[in-house]
């Protein structure tokens, strides 16, 4: 089974992969048209500026990591394939973005911001939260 076959015949799937772009999206309008304009109205607005990228980035991350790993554990006749691979793209996105936020501080001398790393794990626990009501199988009513 092909990758493209994988993702047309599940229509959560599809939605999950919608919400990965449109996060991704997000965060190419946030950080190269609403910062470079000041746009700061107020603090909540600037404290959304910095903290909305790593919402999105972690809602993309495991958005792409789920289908990718759903569809490998898939084709691996995997038990539990859907936990599997929403549990592992859960730790992955948030894990790159927690590493990335230190990069940051090494190379560019950046702070570690505490409210990036949570905009981070909350990011990649909305995603589980949509990946499982969008997987989560319909049960047939017992007469």
């Amino acid at each position: 089974m092909s990758v493209q076959y994988f993702i047309e015949n599940n229509k959560g799937y599809r939605i999950i992969i919608l919400v990965g772009v449109v996060s991704m999206l997000f965060i190419i309008l946030i950080k190269g048209v609403i910062r470079p304009l000041h746009l700061y109205y107020s603090h909540v607005a600037t404290v959304l500026q910095g903290i909305l990228p790593d919402f999105f980035a972690a809602s993309g991350f495991s958005a792409f990591s789920f289908i990718y790993l759903a569809y490998f554990l898939s084709e691996k006749k995997c038990k539990n394939a859907v936990r599997k691979a929403m549990i592992f793209s859960f730790a992955v996105s948030f894990l790159i973005l927690l590493i990335w936020e230190y990069i940051q501080f090494f190379i560019w001398q950046y702070s570690v911001d505490l409210m990036d790393i949570l905009a981070s794990a909350v990011g990649s626990a909305v995603m589980v939260a949509l990946i499982i009501f969008l997987t989560k199988r319909k049960k047939k009513k017992l007469k």
